[in-house]
């Protein structure tokens, strides 16, 4: 894969995003985790990790991992189930993405 030879290529960092967000909106919850996952891994100091994560947590949430998800939930902060700002990240998600249409 050409993102994998070329990491530091000024657009890999984008093109990993875009290729999670198109397997996202894909519902390919595997393959959307492996982008994101990939993106969190090679660029720690990036500054859209933060809005990465949630994303990251949602494909482990639709592939049966709620532990996975849960510990990506804690890193934002949110360590109960029913906290207002889990619904509002995954409304926001599922909104930006067309998921659950």
């Amino acid at each position: 894969m050409v993102l994998e030879k070329y990491p530091d290529c000024s657009l890999a960092q984008g093109a990993y995003l875009k290729l999670g967000r198109l397997n996202l909106a894909k519902k390919q919850w595997a393959q959307a985790g492996d982008y994101f996952g990939m993106f969190l891994n090679r660029y720690p100091q990036a500054k859209q990790r933060r809005g990465v994560i949630p994303y990251l947590a949602l494909t482990y949430e639709q592939q049966g991992k709620p532990d996975a998800a849960a510990e990506l939930y804690r890193i934002l902060g949110i360590t109960d189930p029913a906290d207002r700002r889990l619904k509002a990240i995954k409304a926001r998600i599922e909104k930006m993405e067309g998921i659950g249409k």
